[in-house]
């Protein structure tokens, strides 16, 4: 696209020294950021690419690859309101402050919603938050009263493939500012430095795959901009904005919304492990307790069971355990009859389990635990010996959910072809879908 930007031929640029362009103290600027830059601390600078018929003013986003350097620039727009570093830091200062004072997760998500939708005046903003299959949920949202509210509703895995999730880890945000924009091809479409395609992977002018540009105009999105809640060094969510027309944003707002996912980020990490940090020093006093009754008898199962023990269903969120030990078996709650306890010991003994073993599904998996799925939907097994004579087994009951979907998650992606070439297609579909979830329990959590 340089003959759009700068009046220029390609030929006339390739291979030709960046200080032909550029003045030599930006040259050094360029050159000083680079022995600084690494990933994740791309360095901007601002430059004037001079050629003999044109001046662009821009920001140069440097990229520091294995053995060259990428340069991406951006023109700088003077029609694009420029918002002072006061004010944002203002405004972001005001949105700490809020979070802050928010009591739970759930709440300080919707402000984070709320207030990102102001400062940046998208139609709609998302917080999405994965789950361990990777479908997403929207938990928090902001939006317009013209549109439909997706707040709640479930998507599934395959609409943020997993190809995409590695990249909102390397890359603090996307952003899509029209829908309908025509990609410029790369020249040359190989690195020369490398033989390969270019590595555009941190770009942020990188192309987007036709799929998802379709996917977005199936929603009735005409830009986007998502950027990555970020907890223990895993995708938690994403923070998801749309709006029904095409909208630039400025670099100095892009980078504040990546400094307030940030901060979302270290919230949301500070209070979650916060509580699981509580939830772990009751279970270890629990477990020291529970430790010290089993070794004062012979029998572990009759220190279990002494009066003063902690309560084992209370323990471990049971509604209902089993207690084996060389024939012995106790039982506590509501369990299954002994047939189906020793039948579930049996395939437990097939399954190799020697090992602590859970599951939120038994059902699913045994698929006779289909009859005390009422009691049993979630299983926990705690072997205390080789061979299953003696263990721990507790049981959760079924929890029946309705999900409610953004569109039918069994519609995958369509294959059509036309004068032999394939192109992919997204659902064309986000009417509410509602599913009714059976054999299933509330489940485990891993501090547990």
């Amino acid at each position: 696209n340089l003959a759009h930007f700068l009046d220029l031929d390609v030929s006339e640029l390739l291979g030709k020294p960046l200080a032909g362009f550029v003045m030599a103290q930006m040259v050094e600027e360029i050159k000083k950021n680079a022995s600084r830059s690494g990933h994740g601390n791309n360095i901007p600078t601002q430059l004037y690419f001079s050629t003999r018929n044109r001046t662009l003013n821009c920001l140069a986003v440097l990229h520091l690859q294995e053995n060259y350097l990428l340069l991406e620039l951006e023109e700088l727009k003077t029609s694009v309101p420029i918002t002072s570093f006061v004010n944002v830091y203002q405004q972001i200062k005001q949105i700490l402050n809020s979070l802050k004072k928010t009591s739970n997760t759930r709440d300080m998500l919707q402000i984070a919603a709320d207030e990102i939708k102001f400062l940046s005046g998208f139609d709609r903003v998302m917080v999405y938050k994965f789950d361990s299959d990777w479908n997403g949920t929207v938990v928090a949202e902001a939006v317009i009263p013209e549109l439909e509210p997706y707040l709640d509703l479930r998507f599934p895995a395959s609409d943020i493939p997993k190809q995409a999730r590695e990249l909102y880890l390397r890359t603090p945000y996307r952003s899509i500012p029209d829908v309908g924009y025509k990609a410029s091809p790369l020249v040359p479409d190989k690195n020369p430095f490398t033989g390969a395609p270019a590595n555009l992977s941190d770009c942020s002018l990188r192309g987007v795959p036709d799929v998802h540009l379709e996917y977005l105009r199936n929603m009735g999105v005409g830009s986007s901009m998502s950027t990555s809640i970020i907890k223990d060094n895993a995708l938690w969510g994403l923070i998801s904005c749309h709006h029904r027309t095409a909208k630039f944003l400025s670099y100095e707002l892009r980078s504040a919304f990546e400094l307030l996912a940030n901060i979302i980020s270290s919230q949301l990490s500070a209070r979650e492990n916060e509580w699981v940090m509580r939830e772990k020093s009751e279970l270890a006093k629990m477990h020291v307790r529970l430790l010290e009754l089993m070794t004062e008898h012979n029998d572990f199962i009759e220190g279990l069971t002494q009066p003063e023990s902690p309560n084992i269903l209370e323990y471990l969120r049971l509604t209902g355990a089993v207690l084996v030990n060389e024939g012995s078996t106790s039982f506590f709650g509501q369990v299954p009859n002994q047939e189906q306890i020793a039948e579930l010991l049996n395939w437990l003994g097939e399954q190799s389990q020697d090992q602590i073993f859970y599951t939120d599904s038994l059902p699913k998996l045994f698929p006779a635990a289909a009859a005390y799925k009422n009691i049993g939907s979630g299983l926990l097994f705690i072997p205390l010996s080789g061979n299953n004579d003696a263990c721990v087994i507790g049981f959760r009951p079924e929890v029946i959910q309705q999900v409610k979907w953004g569109g039918n998650p069994n519609e995958h992606l369509t294959i059509t072809e036309e004068q032999g070439v394939k192109t992919l297609h997204p659902r064309n579909s986000f009417r509410q879908w509602k599913e009714i979830v059976q054999n299933t329990a509330e489940p485990w959590e891993e501090h547990e």
